[in-house]
């Protein structure tokens, strides 16, 4: 019964002292999040970068207000939508009622 008491408490110490060189693969895992988690972070701060730069250059690039009145000019003359404007079936009941009305 004594060299089984020995046997185990001298088991015991060599795995308790073993365990303190043996790789830590909770220590491994942990780094290995840490280091997605501090590259994700860099990431997003480089797009958001990124994309302040890119709404500043729209927004210098925008037309003065001066052109302004010329787009919305151009926009009222635009054929097409003067010809669909035509073919809508609401707009021609609407001018057959005008006409009835007239007659």
């Amino acid at each position: 019964m004594i060299i089984a008491f020995i046997t185990i408490t001298i088991t015991g110490l060599f795995l308790f002292l073993a365990s303190f060189f043996m790789n830590d693969r909770l220590k491994q895992l942990e780094d290995e999040v840490e280091q997605i988690s501090i590259t994700s972070l860099q990431e997003s701060y480089k797009l958001k970068r990124k994309v302040n730069i890119l709404e500043e250059e729209l927004l210098v690039s925008l037309p003065a207000k001066e052109n302004e009145p010329q787009y919305k000019q151009s926009l009222q003359d635009d054929p097409i939508k003067d010809g669909v404007a035509d073919h809508h079936p609401k707009r021609n009941l609407d001018h057959l009622s005008s006409a009835r009305r007239k007659a």
